[in-house]
């Protein structure tokens, strides 16, 4: 009689079998949410971070090409003694204060360019003579490994109010600089809103320009 009520009082094998497919079963939906969670921070982390690099950038540009200068200028070969100032839609080129938070402080011939899916600067100090950078001794400092695309434009500054502002998308002209710069950049497939740069030396005011988020006429 005893046996008979310690065996009605346990589990069948089936009782058993079934109650471990559902432990399985609940391990396994907590081991896949788990997965989930892990998987949405790390993307969140890699969104936040290649955010917080393109305000960097953003910043570090407006540092300097604020203070881009039209002197002194640079002899050169072809054109003779021209503006430090030149660019391309993938390359821009000119004469500034680099800002010594920076690490550098002092008059630098500053090159920005892309290569390879990277986005790269190189800076020289102005030597105090009219000769050109030689960018091929300058070591190039990695701005970020994770460049989309960079597309730079130049406007030409109205010689009148009613003048609509013309927009280039490379600047040769040697004897003044473009009256704003706009950088497009998308970094880690993020596209940036597009800085446009107000250069105002180029108009014979102080170097104090300003950046611009967005569209500007």
């Amino acid at each position: 009689m005893t046996r008979a009520r310690i065996a009605a009082s346990g589990f069948t094998l089936v009782e058993v079998i079934i109650a471990l497919a559902l432990v399985a079963l609940i391990m396994l939906g907590l081991v896949s949410a788990l997965r989930t969670f892990g998987g949405t921070a790390a993307s969140l982390d890699a969104r936040s971070g290649a955010s917080l690099e393109s305000r960097l950038l953003a910043d570090f540009l407006r540092a300097t090409l604020v203070r881009a200068t039209p002197q002194p200028r640079i002899q050169t070969p072809a054109t003779g003694a021209v503006v430090p100032f030149a660019g391309s839609v993938g390359e821009l080129r000119w004469l500034g204060n680099f800002p010594a938070r920076h690490g550098a402080g002092g008059i630098h011939h500053m090159r920005l360019f892309a290569e390879q899916g990277r986005l790269y600067l190189q800076y020289l100090p102005h030597p105090g003579t009219s000769d050109p950078p030689e960018w091929s001794r300058a070591p190039a400092h990695l701005l970020s490994d994770q460049l989309d695309q960079l597309r730079i434009a130049y406007q030409v500054r109205p010689g009148r109010l009613d003048e609509p502002a013309e927009w280039r998308d490379h600047w040769s002209e040697t004897e003044r600089l473009p009256g704003r710069v706009r950088i497009d950049l998308s970094i880690a497939g993020q596209a940036r809103p597009p800085l446009i740069i107000a250069l105002d030396s180029a108009a014979g005011r102080s170097a104090a320009g300003r950046i611009v988020a967005g569209e500007q006429p």
